[in-house]
């Protein structure tokens, strides 16, 4: 059925700000996406996604948010191509202490606030992480929190690794948020 719609969608030039798709694998959203152009992709699986090549499109490349949910991205973050991207919330096989740092690049970087829930199955983090970035707040075996300033100074990009969901949290928040003794050293 997405193939036939995809095959219609060949002939005219469609914007939209969403699109939501039931999928079973990556081929069914390459029937329908390389035809859009859309703001907000949110995709429902239950399946194992590989998404290697809709994360070559131009049209993944102008969105700026992504969603996909009931299931697990076997991609590398790195291959996900996720720069340009203001809000995430996805879930992947697995995270590196290379994954985390790429993530907090793309996030320090960007001029637009930024949100992304990313979950995972498995950790490779080691203890790298903990003395590559700057000064850190952890509440051992629960959470570790990191605060990087922005372009904006009364914003703090807030990074949590929280150990037990399995969830990585990168969130704009106020200055006044960051805990004393750490903006203290940051600035």
């Amino acid at each position: 059925m997405l193939e036939l719609i995809g095959n219609v969608l060949k002939t005219i030039e469609i914007s939209v700000q969403w699109l939501e798709m039931k999928v079973d694998n990556e081929n069914d959203i390459m029937n329908i996406l390389p035809h859009l152009t859309v703001d907000y992709i949110r995709i429902n699986s239950k399946s194992l996604l590989n998404l290697s090549n809709l994360a070559k499109l131009d049209q993944w490349r102008k969105a700026a948010e992504l969603e996909v949910k009931g299931c697990t991205i076997m991609n590398s973050i790195q291959e996900l191509n996720l720069h340009n991207f203001q809000k995430i919330t996805i879930t992947v096989n697995s995270i590196s202490t290379n994954d985390f740092i790429f993530l907090k690049e793309i996030a320090t970087k960007s001029v637009a606030d930024i949100y992304f829930n990313i979950y995972f199955n498995h950790s490779s983090i080691d203890d790298s992480l903990y003395t590559s970035l700057p000064l850190y707040d952890r509440i051992a075996g629960i959470k570790c929190t990191w605060y990087f300033p922005t372009s904006n100074p009364e914003k703090f990009l807030e990074i949590i690794f929280y150990y037990v969901s399995e969830l990585v949290r990168f969130a704009p928040i106020h200055r006044h948020s960051v805990p004393d003794y750490i903006l203290n050293r940051l600035i």
